[in-house]
């Protein structure tokens, strides 16, 4: 249990510096989306659960919602970093990082 709070809280903090580098001069907007996004999924983790369970699929079925939510999750993060790779300004971060 402690592994999972542990990995769960260095994510979060990786993808603050991810997103605040991908701000640019906007680094406190990209700081307050990082925190909406994450309560955000926090609000749809607890909805889509509870449908699971009101249908009578059980507890042991909101394992598999939250399997598909980060499945989504990954795909959206792939699509943001294929996004980033092929934008101009990904040529000036990976400047700036080197």
């Amino acid at each position: 249990m402690f592994a999972v709070g542990a990995l769960g809280s260095i994510v979060a903090i990786n993808l603050q510096i991810r997103l605040m580098d991908a701000a640019g001069e906007a680094q406190m907007l990209g700081a307050a989306l990082n925190h909406s996004a994450l309560n955000v999924a926090n609000g749809l983790g607890a909805f889509f659960g509870s449908l699971i369970i009101s249908a009578g699929h059980g507890y042991r079925a909101t394992a598999l919602v939250g399997v598909v939510l980060a499945v989504l999750g990954l795909i959206v993060f792939a699509i943001g970093l294929w996004a980033q790779a092929r934008s101009p300004r990904a040529e000036q971060l990976s400047s700036r990082h080197s």
